[in-house]
């Protein structure tokens, strides 16, 4: 019997980690309004609290894609100074926010509870919301690696960033990365 439930746990996270990005719609999509219990200091975060380009991960501890993630959350709080990060997690966290520390990231930490599973439609984690102003403009599903470049394309446009791809030296056309 357990070897039954951990193949099906196997399969399970094998599917859930397969990384898919999700698009709203070309207008985009107003991101769900939320609040939820703030990890590491009191008080909550909320949909209003994510301003301007916010990239919200959320990953769990059960999930071993997920600790690669929160690696790639330390590159790109490295490369975008203007991108505001949150951190959801589902469930204790504990290895999460030890792996945050070692990391270095002081990000905004949020519980995620089933409510906000709901609420912020996720299916499977890791997963990755891109907001600008309020509105989701890329979802990334899953384990990201094979997408990264999608994502940071994006967040180049948003930001005027322009990379010459000969030199490796990015120009900024639209104010400071």
């Amino acid at each position: 019997m357990k070897w039954k439930i951990q193949t099906v746990l196997s399969i399970f996270l094998f599917i859930a980690c397969s990384a898919k990005v999700e698009k709203p719609a070309p207008d985009s999509t107003p991101l769900a309004s939320f609040e939820a219990k703030a990890i590491g200091e009191e008080g909550f975060v909320s949909s209003e609290d994510i301003e301007g380009l916010s990239l919200i991960f959320v990953v769990s501890d059960f999930c071993g894609p997920c600790h690669l993630e929160l690696q790639r959350m330390a590159e790109l709080k490295d490369e975008y100074s203007k991108l505001n990060l949150y951190l959801g997690i589902v469930g204790k966290g504990d290895e999460s926010l030890k792996r945050a520390d070692s990391l270095g990231l002081s990000v905004s930490t949020f519980e995620v509870d089933s409510v906000l599973v709901q609420t912020l439609h996720i299916r499977s984690i890791p997963q990755r919301i891109l907001v600008a102003d309020g509105n989701e403009i890329m979802r990334i599903v899953g384990a990201s690696s094979s997408r990264d470049s999608e994502m940071t394309e994006t967040i180049d446009n948003i930001l005027g960033i322009v990379r010459d791809t000969l030199s490796n030296s990015d120009t900024i056309e639209g104010g400071q990365n």
